[in-house]
């Protein structure tokens, strides 16, 4: 059985997870007029001795401002606060990773497309009306299994810092929240705003300079940095005079799907301010409002449709006294909200809008924001395959630089020096070998020997009838996690090998080799923009000139004057068309 209440914090190199137990309380607030009592009430347990995990919804703002313009309340069964005290917060286990258990998942209908509320708020930005408006979106689908299994399937994806499971009656947040909204620690205030977003790429190379291009953005940056003024004078409301500072600015943080630029403010707190002096002074969070606050949440409330409840509100714990930090609070982006009795959910995403904004690249963003949802996480370690013959392992530095970059792209440990050591006294005896290495999360190194079969006739291959996505990383690098090669495979029984084709209906490469084809006297392959691994063989043919790049459409192949198939194990091998 799950616990009611379980928060993860799995981006440090040591995670920390808790279940909290033995509740003593609890505390709920369906309108305005109860929200700071029954905040005041969760103070109090608190102070009492007890764990207390609290949830906002965004539609609380007008309790602390009433010039906070909301739609009137949250979604249906969520309410505007609520909380539970508990006697024992335990560690336990991180959530075991899952498949997705979303079933479907589509955008919901508003009034506006996502380009054309875009375009609306910078007209809106022009008459001066307002700086920047963070514009959110909704989708809803169904899940199967438990609500912690949904939980367990964003997590898997999602290396959060403010994980959060709530069952909440009607209601359960599931949140991979990795914004900080505010933190306490002694007389200390500390925030963490997460404004400019840029999607990953599956190629080590370019996703690199994709991360630096976004903290050298004037664009991104400019959005930031209005927020960090808002948050700037946010605090100044209940701060020691002269302490507001910002000792992190444009700071890259790399997320599966996105990368992120985070700053970071901090004040000395006037007083032993409570928390719903904080709240008057900080809610909404401006990184989910824009700047300046108020006009924002004006246009906010006349461009989105639905009412945000729990997403973009906020998510807390109080410690009882004598722990730190006294009050920490997240903004429950990447945050789900289910419905078990229908097995429904509905997720929230969205971004800053500047004036500078392209309003098609917004909705890209969006909809990048949203792929966790139907993500799944993936058991894998990174997989270089060589062979190895008397002199040692062929192009072996070739494939440690491969290992390398994809170690980069996934976060993994990787100690090449260590490898290269261990790679420099292998010899094969008469007969050429086959060597797999194996690196795994933490950065551990198997290498396995395996006898090297290579059949001298030619390759039969079927054009693969699914789509493999040009951007898919796992296609992009070599891993263990092979299910998309193995399905193709057991969809042509006939072939030896399949060629993969993307969704511009280009031919990408086979599952075990590059592919190459020759038109005329010159030989060519798919370029790595349509999707596919870098393989060695293809590089060093590259590196010959033997061959060029040069994109072709699946259906065209039958015409070409001859295939193959290339790898850096087996080498160059005619390949023959089947269907």
């Amino acid at each position: 059985m799950s616990p009611r209440v379980r928060l993860d914090d799995l981006s440090s190199p040591n995670p920390s997870s808790w279940e909290f137990h033995e509740e003593t309380a609890t505390g709920r607030a369906e309108c305005l007029a109860d929200v700071t009592c029954v905040l005041v009430d969760a103070e109090r347990r608190a102070a009492a001795g007890d764990w207390v995990v609290f949830v906002i919804s965004y539609e609380a703002a007008g309790a602390f401002d009433p010039a906070l313009r909301t739609k009137p309340a949250p979604p249906d069964g969520t309410p505007v606060v609520w909380w539970s005290s508990f006697a024992e917060r335990r560690r336990t286990d991180r959530v075991a990773p899952v498949a997705s258990h979303v079933i479907d998942r589509h955008r919901a209908i508003n009034v506006h497309s996502y380009p054309e509320a875009v375009e609306m708020i910078r007209d809106r930005i022009a008459l001066g009306d307002v700086y920047q408006v963070n514009m959110t979106d909704r989708f809803e689908g169904h899940y199967e299994g438990e609500p912690i299994d949904l939980y367990a399937g964003l997590l898997g994806v999602q290396s959060c810092s403010h994980g959060a499971y709530i069952e909440m009656g009607e209601r359960v947040v599931a949140s991979a929240s990795p914004e900080l909204f505010f933190r306490v620690e002694g007389d200390v205030i500390s925030c963490r705003p997460m404004k400019g977003t840029a999607p990953r790429h599956p190629r080590t190379d370019l996703d690199r300079q994709i991360g630096d291009a976004l903290t050298k953005s004037v664009k991104d940056q400019a959005e930031n940095v209005m927020i960090v003024d808002l948050l700037r004078n946010d605090l100044s409301r209940v701060a020691e005079l002269g302490t507001v500072v910002v000792p992190h600015l444009f700071q890259l943080e790399r997320y599966e799907t996105v990368w992120q630029l985070t700053s970071t403010v901090t004040a000395g707190l006037a007083r032993r301010v409570g928390l719903v002096d904080l709240l008057r002074a900080l809610f909404p969070c401006g990184s989910i409002t824009g700047a300046p606050k108020i006009s924002a949440m004006h246009i906010v409330d006349e461009l989105e449709q639905q009412p945000r409840g729990v997403y973009c509100g906020a998510i807390g714990v109080l410690a009882p006294p004598g722990h730190e930090p006294r009050i920490e609070c997240s903004v429950p982006i990447r945050t789900a909200v289910l419905n078990p009795a229908e097995h429904t959910f509905v997720y929230g995403a969205g971004g800053g809008i500047t004036w500078s904004s392209e309003p098609d690249a917004e909705d890209d963003e969006v909809r990048h924001k949203a792929r966790i949802l139907t993500r799944s996480h993936r058991r894998f370690q990174i997989l270089e395959t060589l062979r190895l013959d008397s002199n040692g392992p062929v192009h072996a530095d070739l494939h440690m630089t491969r290992m390398g970059e994809t170690a980069e792209w996934f976060g993994f440990d990787f100690d090449r020096l260590s490898l290269q050591s261990q790679l420099a006294s292998l010899r094969a005896d008469d007969v050429s070998q086959r060597l797999r290495l194996l690196l795994d999360s933490n950065g551990v190194i198997a290498i396995e020997h395996h006898p090297l079969i290579v059949d001298e006739g030619p390759v039969l291959v079927s054009i693969d009838t699914e789509i493999t996505r040009s951007d898919d990383p796992f296609s992009c690098h070599k891993t263990t996690y092979r299910r998309h090669y193995d399905e193709a495979r057991r969809r042509h029984p006939d072939a030896d090998d399949v060629v993969l084709v993307n969704e511009r209906g280009h031919a990408i490469e086979a599952t075990i080799a590059n592919l190459a084809y020759r038109i005329g006297g010159d030989w060519f392959v798919p370029p790595l923009d349509d999707g596919g691994l870098a393989g060695i063989g293809r590089h060093v043919a590259l590196g010959d000139c033997r061959v060029s790049e040069r994109p072709i459409r699946a259906a065209d192949l039958a015409r070409c004057d001859e295939l193959a198939v290339i790898n850096d194990l087996r080498g160059w091998r005619r390949a023959i068309l089947i269907d």
